[in-house]
């Protein structure tokens, strides 16, 4: 009997930013069926799913055997976080539980084992190279109708970081990770070019307008937006 291939895949949204690798031998089903199933559970990844408004990009990143899949899904796992891929993802991959609930101690031996590890510039080649060309979502609009029953399915729902905080030490060390970043002329050309045509509706200029009603920056927060921008931008004012 021949066995049939396993194949590692990555669900992502849209924008890039988010997503979740797993491993099938059916890739033209499996990777659909998390969406199918978002409503009935809640774990980080269902909780996720939610929030989109259609089916994340379905990408396979490698084909494989039942012998060695274990090690490609914890490969690609480990190294797409490394790229900087916030993954939904609750184990290290392979036959992790699925729910599995890392405690505190193993946060942080994964954190000091991974201290210092980079990505070699052929990985994060494969890695640009599996996600271009990926525009499944592209041109999909919603009706009505649909948004309607989304959104009474979505009632009651909270989303996962409802009432947290980030700590003091953790927004600083977000601020330091930014600083020397420069952005190359490449990246601002693709940004310029994405951003070109993209009108926001009366809607939304509305509700981004009644948020910001009352808010005032000090004289120090603007000294320090503008300190930061010149150095993202690589010192251009």
């Amino acid at each position: 009997m021949v066995k049939r291939p396993a194949f590692i895949y990555l669900l992502l949204d849209i924008h890039g930013m988010k997503g979740y690798v797993g491993k099938t031998v059916y890739p033209n089903i499996r990777p659909y069926k998390h969406w199918k199933d978002r409503f009935k559970k809640d774990y980080y990844k269902h909780r996720w799913l939610r929030t989109l408004s259609f089916h994340p990009q379905v990408i396979i990143l490698e084909k494989c055997t039942e012998k060695n899949w274990e090690n490609k899904e914890k490969g690609w796992i480990r190294d797409l976080r490394l790229g900087g891929l916030k993954l939904t993802n609750l184990t290290e991959g392979g036959d992790g539980v699925v729910g599995n609930t890392l405690t505190e101690e193993s946060k942080q031996k994964l954190r000091i084992a991974n201290l210092g590890r980079r990505l070699s510039d052929d990985h994060k080649r494969k890695i640009s190279k599996s996600l271009i060309g990926n525009s499944r979502a592209v041109g999909n609009l919603h009706t009505k109708d649909w948004k309607e029953r989304m959104s009474k399915r979505m009632k009651g729902i909270k989303p996962w970081n409802t009432g947290k905080t980030l700590s003091k030490e953790h927004k600083r060390n977000i601020g330091e990770g930014g600083k020397g970043k420069v952005i190359s002329e490449e990246s601002r050309r693709k940004i310029s070019i994405s951003a070109t045509g993209r009108v926001m509706s009366k809607q939304t200029r509305e509700k981004i307008s009644i948020a910001k009603k009352g808010s005032t920056l000090s004289e120090e927060h603007k000294k320090n937006i503008s300190n930061s921008m010149r150095e993202y931008y690589g010192g251009v004012a």
